[in-house]
C-alpha cells in the first residue's frame, strides 16, 4: 500500500502513468478508480469506479462473476451488471468482507495494481475501507496506488486520520512529492526544449512555477503558442510579463470557489496587495470587523490557501503558491483593480513612515498600478535613490524606468526626464553596459538640445565620448566633443570646457598625436579654476605624465602621476572620472616599468570600485593587476586571478572585456602555453582591441615563424599606435 501526495500538478499523475507502464510490462493486471469532489459522498466511490473500469471495457459478466453476493448490494450503482433475483433476499449487510474478497479473487488470477486517484475526495467509509485492505493486503498478490493533494487537506480533514494511522501502524509508504528544485526544473526544461536554457530563463520559469511540473509545462505551451521558444534572456524577460495560462488558473481558482464567495472577496484583495499581506491592512482595505476577517482568515489557513507569519511584531499570511496569488490578481478587472490599488497605496501612505526601501517599493508599485503617475513617480525615483545606495543596480534601473515611464504618462517636456535618464546611464556605466548607458544619455542629450540646455548638452556629450572610446568608436567620440566645443564656445565661463579640452588632449593622445594632446591638456589645465584640484586636473596631470613617459621622460612623468595619486587619495572625485584616471595612470605605469607604483595604483583601484559596488571595473582593474604581477614574477596565481577578471567581464557583457582577455593571453604567454595565448588574444583583437596584434607577433616569433610575425606587425601599422606594453 502507497499513499502518493503532493500538491496539484506536482507530478503525481505521471509517477502513477510510468508505474501501470512497468506494471503492465511485468504481468500485472491493472484496476483503476478515480474519486470526484461531486462524489464525494458516495459510499466506495472510488472502488465502484475501478469496477466500473472493467465494466466499460466490456467485462460485465466477469465482473458480476467476481462480485458474487456484493452485485446485489451494487445494484444500484451498477444497473448494468445481471442480477440473480435469488441472491437479494440473502443480501449480506456486512460489505467490508466482501469487497475484500473482490479483491482477493481479482488478485488471485494475476498480481494486480490498483490505482486510486484523488482520494482527499473520498468518502469516510471509503477511506475505513482502505485502512481495513493496508492491513490485509499483504496476503494478496495485490499493490494498491492511492494518490492525493497534500494542500487540500484542512486540519478537519479525514485523511489526515488515515495518514496518521499509516505512520504509526506502518501499514503502509507515504510518499510526498516535492517541487522542483531549481536545477531539476532546468533539467525538465532540457529535456523538454532539447536545448540548454538560459540561466535567466530558468529562473524565471521556476520563480514564476516554484517548481510545478504541471505549471511549467503549462507555460512552456503557451510560450509555444506564440512561435517556436528560445529559451534565452530576452524570453526569461517574456515570461515574467505575460498572462497566467487558463489552464493554470482553472486548476488554482476551483479550490479557491469552493470556499464560498467571502472567502473569493477576501483573496481577490490581498492578492491586489501581494504575495504577503498584513492582516490589519488587509482588514482595512475589506472594511471588516476582526472577529469576521478573522473566521475567514482562519478557514484560509486551513484549507492551505494561506500560510500564517510573524513579521515585524504583526501577523501576516502568505499565499501558499505564488500562481495562486497571480490567478486571483488576474480574475479581478481591471478597472477594480485600479481602485484597489489606489486604496492600498492611500492606505500605505499613511502609515510606512518613516519609509523603508521595501515601503518605497510597495508605494511606488501600487500608486503605479492605481494611475496616480505624479506619486507614482516620486516613490520610484525615490526607490532608485534607495537601490543606488544599497548597490542594487538591477533594481534601481527597474525603478528608474518607472519612474520615466510615469512622466511620460504625465507629458513630462523633458525638465525631469534629462536628469532621471542621467541617473539611468550612470547605473548602466556601474554596471559595465557602456553601450546602454549610452542609449540613456542620447536620449537625455535629445531633450537637452530640445530645452535649449547648452552646459547640460555639453556634458551629456564629454559622458558619450567617453563611452564611444570605451567602444572603440574614437571617431564617433571626436565628433561629439567637437560639438560639446562648439556649444561652450560661446560660454567662456563653462564649468565643462575644461574637461571638454581633456578630453580631445586624451583622444589626441590616443590616436598618437603627442604634440597635439600636449597643447589640449595644457589648455585644460589653464581653464582650470586657478586653485583647481580637481578631476580635470588630476586628468590633464595624468594624460602629460603619460606623455612624458612616451618621450622617454620617467622622471618628469613619475612625479605627475605621484602628485596625481595623492588629488585622488585625498579628495572626493567623481568615480567615473577617478575610475578613467586610474585606468590610464596604470598603463602608463607599466609602460616606464614602473611596477610597484602600477601595482599601487591598480590595488587602489580596485578598493575604489569595491568601495562603489562597480563590480565590472573591480574585474577590470583586477586583471591589470594579474599583468603586473605576472611581470614581476609573484607567487600569486596570476592565471587564476586574470580568469576570474575575464570570466565576471563576460557574465556583465562589459565592453572593458577586450582588455581582460588581452590580459588573460599575456599571462599565458608568459606562462609558456602560446596556444591559449593565441586563443585569448585572437578574441581580444575580435573584440576591436588592437594592440592584441603585437601580442601575436610575438608569439610567431617565438614559434619560430618571422614572416607571419612580420604579417601581423603590417595589418597592426594601419590601427592606432598604443600606450600599453602588456602583450
Amino acid at each position: 500500500m502507497v499513499l502518493l501526495g503532493g500538491h496539484a500538478g506536482v507530478g503525481k499523475s505521471t509517477v502513477v502513468r510510468e508505474l501501470k507502464q512497468e506494471a503492465a510490462a511485468r504481468g500485472f493486471r491493472t484496476v483503476e478508480g478515480r474519486c470526484s469532489s461531486v462524489e464525494s459522498s458516495v459510499p466506495y466511490a472510488p472502488f465502484m469506479d475501478a469496477l466500473r473500469f472493467r465494466i466499460a471495457r466490456g467485462e460485465s459478466e466477469a465482473v458480476a462473476e467476481v462480485l458474487g453476493p456484493l452485485r446485489e448490494i451494487l445494484a444500484p450503482i451498477f444497473p448494468e451488471l445481471p442480477r440473480k433475483r435469488a441472491e437479494s433476499d440473502n443480501a449480506p449487510e456486512r460489505p467490508f468482507g466482501l469487497i475484500y474478497g473482490v479483491l482477493e479473487k481479482l488478485a488471485g488470477h494475476d498480481p494486480m495494481l490498483l490505482v486510486l486517484e484523488d482520494i482527499h475526495w473520498a468518502d469516510k467509509t471509503s477511506l475505513d475501507l482502505l485502512q481495513r485492505i493496508a492491513h490485509r493486503a499483504g496476503a494478496l498478490r495485490l499493490m494498491v496506488v492511492a494518490t492525493y493533494r497534500s494542500d487540500e487537506l484542512p486540519a478537519t480533514h479525514p485523511l489526515r486520520r488515515v495518514l496518521a494511522s499509516f505512520s504509526r501502524d506502518r501499514t503502509g509508504e507515504i510518499i510526498t512529492l516535492d517541487p522542483l528544485t531549481r536545477e531539476a526544473t532546468a533539467e525538465m526544461l532540457r529535456q523538454m526544449l532539447a536545448a540548454e536554457p538560459h540561466p535567466d530563463f530558468v529562473s524565471a520559469i521556476w520563480s514564476r512555477t516554484e517548481g510545478n511540473p504541471f505549471f511549467v509545462e503549462e507555460i512552456l505551451n503557451a510560450l509555444a503558442a506564440g512561435g517556436t521558444i528560445e529559451p534565452n534572456a530576452e524570453e526569461a524577460r517574456r515570461i515574467q510579463g505575460s498572462r497566467l495560462p487558463d489552464t493554470v488558473s482553472e486548476v488554482v481558482m476551483t479550490r479557491v470557489h469552493a470556499l464560498g464567495t467571502r472567502a473569493v472577496e477576501t483573496l481577490s484583495v490581498a492578492a491586489i496587495m501581494g504575495r504577503t499581506v498584513e492582516f490589519d491592512l488587509l482588514r482595512e482595505a475589506l472594511g471588516l470587523p476582526e472577529e469576521e476577517l478573522l473566521d475567514i482568515v482562519e478557514k484560509l489557513v486551513a484549507h492551505q490557501l494561506l500560510r500564517e507569519e510573524r513579521i515585524a511584531g504583526k501577523d501576516h499570511y502568505t499565499f501558499s503558491h505564488a500562481l495562486l496569488q497571480e490567478a486571483l490578481y488576474q480574475s479581478v478587472i481591471s478597472r477594480r483593480r485600479r481602485l484597489l490599488h489606489k486604496q492600498i497605496a492611500t492606505l500605505l501612505d499613511g502609515r510606512l513612515l518613516p519609509v523603508s526601501p521595501e515601503g518605497l517599493d510597495r508605494l511606488a508599485y501600487h500608486y503605479r498600478q492605481g494611475g496616480e503617475h505624479e506619486k507614482a513617480y516620486e516613490y520610484s525615483l525615490l526607490a532608485g535613490d534607495d537601490a543606488v545606495r544599497l548597490r542594487a543596480w538591477n533594481d534601481a534601473i527597474t525603478y528608474y524606468e518607472c519612474a520615466l515611464e510615469a512622466l511620460e504618462e504625465l507629458k513630462d517636456p523633458g525638465i525631469r526626464s534629462s536628469p532621471l535618464l542621467e541617473k539611468l546611464a550612470d547605473v548602466a556605466w556601474r554596471q559595465g553596459n557602456a553601450a546602454r548607458a549610452r542609449q540613456y544619455l542620447e536620449e537625455a542629450l535629445r531633450i537637452c538640445r530640445t530645452l535649449n540646455d547648452p552646459d547640460s548638452a555639453a556634458r551629456m556629450l564629454r559622458r558619450v565620448a567617453s563611452l564611444s572610446v570605451q567602444g572603440g568608436e574614437e571617431a564617433y567620440a571626436a565628433q561629439a566633443l567637437d560639438e560639446a566645443l562648439q556649444i561652450v564656445r560661446n560660454s567662456p565661463h563653462s564649468p565643462e570646457l575644461a574637461g571638454i579640452l581633456d578630453d580631445l588632449g586624451r583622444l589626441s593622445l590616443l590616436s598618437g598625436d603627442l604634440g597635439s594632446a600636449e597643447s589640449l591638456l595644457l589648455k585644460g589645465l589653464s581653464a582650470s579654476a586657478p586653485d583647481a584640484r580637481g578631476p580635470e586636473e588630476v586628468r590633464a596631470m595624468v594624460g602629460l605624465g603619460e606623455i612624458a613617459v612616451l618621450r622617454g621622460e620617467t622622471d618628469a612623468a613619475m612625479n605627475m602621476f605621484d602628485v596625481a595619486f595623492e588629488v585622488l587619495r585625498e579628495d572626493n572625485l567623481p568615480v567615473d572620472r577617478a575610475v578613467e584616471v586610474y585606468t590610464s595612470a596604470i598603463h602608463s605605469l607599466i609602460t616606464a616599468q614602473a611596477y610597484d607604483r602600477a601595482l599601487l595604483w591598480a590595488n587602489e583601484a580596485v578598493s575604489l570600485c569595491a568601495e562603489h559596488g562597480l563590480a565590472p571595473l573591480v574585474a577590470l582593474n583586477g586583471s591589470m593587476r594579474a599583468a603586473v604581477l605576472t611581470v614581476t614574477g609573484s607567487s600569486e596565481d596570476t592565471l587564476q586571478l586574470a580568469t576570474a577578471a575575464a570570466t565576471e567581464l563576460r557574465a556583465a557583457q562589459s565592453g572593458h572585456l577586450r582588455d581582460a582577455v588581452r590580459v588573460l593571453g599575456f599571462v599565458h604567454r608568459v606562462r609558456g602555453d602560446l596556444t591559449q595565448a593565441r586563443k585569448f588574444y585572437e578574441e581580444a583583437r575580435s573584440l576591436g582591441e588592437r594592440s592584441s596584434s603585437v601580442g601575436l607577433a610575438l608569439i610567431s616569433l617565438a614559434e619560430g615563424n618571422p614572416r607571419e610575425a612580420s604579417a601581423v606587425i603590417m595589418e597592426a601599422m594601419g590601427a592606432a599606435p598604443d600606450t600599453h606594453v602588456i602583450r
